[in-house]
């Protein structure tokens, strides 16, 4: 793997020559209220569980901000590198477990290089606020590395590494919750043969099931999360439309899709036609070539290792969207992060053994055009989504106002208000109401009046 590891530049480029217009975004609702809680020094508060918003990320949310406050002040060009950063080292941290599973160089180099590219973390990189996501599933793979490499070498300091980067996940990320049922399809995976194989994994997923229980324990009963308006959850067919929703936007569709097409009918708004129109048609091409190629090669190389690890998955897809699958109106495809590890290792497996399997011109062609397809999906789905998507609204609405602040107020008025002119409810939501002056003008006190 060493020997490869000048192509990870490579795979880096093209993921930086997809998101580095992320890198320029500003700071925007949710970053203003972590902004202004940080401020106040309390570190024992980012540990504290609250009942006023829904999530608990005492690492990935208040500690990433009060350390990239104190290294980049209020430059967010700081706090989107760093979190760059940590994308570049989740891109090499999958490509070690797909190697580590399979001892297959190129389906690890591939592997690497569909994460880095998927669509799906333009929200991850763009909106500082989820970066916790990226941080989480750093830890959550650290975590499976140690463990596939102490399944044959039973280290007291891999076990140890196993349960501190699992807590480190789980205080990063509630997607930590689906680590046991990473740790079962792994098993089946590497084709344990009898029960002795998969009762050898209590170990090590009994103290992590016991912290689950008392996380869960905390979040429903004790100190339990916000569950109305987006937050309610959903049965029925809208569970089966939200899995639906999260296999396309895999293959780098656009999100927006989901809120502009009627599936009953097949019938897109012609809004979102007129603003897709020099997009959509390459997209729908481009993805429709990228599945049919995928599953062309898939058959040609299906075999029973390969059926295995569809199926095991395809499970873990399933159960990683656990956590969010019930929500129906609160449903994007940065969660995908966690829940699509072991299909990227899956189809990185599956492109390299048709390579290998069939050394010919046409096989070598084919991975090309997939690749290439599936490049230039990714690129035209995130040209469109930085067009009409609502977090580049978002934080252009935050810079322009903050401008605006400080053309008109240079220095803290005595009265510390602020009013800030023809301002309506998505200003406010942008600036987080009073949070965003108070960051600026470092002065808790400070009242701002919308007009």
């Amino acid at each position: 793997m060493i020997k490869q590891f000048w192509f990870f530049p490579l795979i880096f480029a093209f993921s930086l020559f997809l998101f580095y217009p992320s890198l320029n975004y500003y700071f925007f609702q949710d970053d203003w209220f972590v902004l202004n809680w940080v401020r106040t020094g309390n570190l024992l508060s980012f540990f504290e569980f609250r009942t006023d918003i829904i999530y608990w990320r005492p690492i990935s949310m208040p500690i990433f901000f009060w350390i990239g406050e104190k290294i980049f002040g209020l430059n967010p060009l700081g706090f989107h590198l760093l979190s760059f950063i940590i994308h570049l080292f989740n891109v090499f941290l999958i490509s070690i477990i797909s190697f580590l599973l399979f001892k297959n160089k190129k389906a690890a180099l591939i592997t690497g290089l569909l994460y880095a590219t998927s669509s799906f973390h333009f929200m991850t990189l763009s909106w500082l606020s989820l970066t916790w996501n990226a941080i989480g599933f750093f830890f959550f793979q650290i975590s499976i590395i140690f463990y596939i490499l102490n399944r044959n070498r039973n280290s007291s300091s891999l076990y140890c590494g196993i349960i501190i980067f699992f807590l480190l996940s789980l205080v990063s990320t509630e997607f930590a919750i689906t680590f046991p049922m990473l740790i079962i399809t792994l098993e089946f995976i590497l084709n344990a043969k009898s029960r002795k194989d998969y009762l050898s994994i209590i170990p090590v997923i009994a103290p992590i099931f016991i912290v689950i229980i008392a996380y869960l324990l905390s979040r429903t009963i004790f100190y339990p999360i916000p569950s109305k308006g987006e937050y309610e959850l959903t049965l029925g067919l809208g569970v089966f439309k939200n899995l639906f929703w999260y296999g396309l936007w895999l293959f780098n569709l656009p999100e927006e899709l989901k809120y502009q097409i009627i599936l009953s009918k097949l019938h897109v708004t012609e809004n979102f036609l007129n603003a897709a129109r020099n997009y959509l048609q390459i997209i729908i091409f481009t993805a429709v070539i990228n599945v049919i190629l995928f599953f062309y090669i898939l058959g040609k190389v299906l075999n029973a290792k390969t059926i295995r690890l569809f199926i095991t998955s395809v499970i873990f897809f399933i159960a990683g969207l656990l956590p969010v699958l019930f929500l129906a109106e609160h449903s994007f495809p940065y969660y995908l992060t966690i829940p699509s590890v072991l299909l990227f290792v899956f189809m990185g497996l599956t492109l390299s053994q048709y390579s290998q399997k069939y050394k010919s011109e046409k096989s070598t062609l084919l991975i090309v055009i997939f690749t290439i397809s599936w490049l230039v999906t990714s690129h035209t789905t995130l040209a469109l989504t930085k067009k009409i998507h609502w977090v580049t609204a978002e934080e252009n609405l935050s810079r322009k106002y903050i401008n605006i602040a400080h053309e008109k107020y240079p220095t803290l008025p005595t009265n510390l208000t602020i009013e800030i002119p023809n301002s309506g409810k998505q200003i406010i939501q942008s600036l987080m109401d009073q949070n965003a002056m108070q960051v600026i003008y470092n002065n808790d006190k400070v009242k701002t009046v919308y007009k």
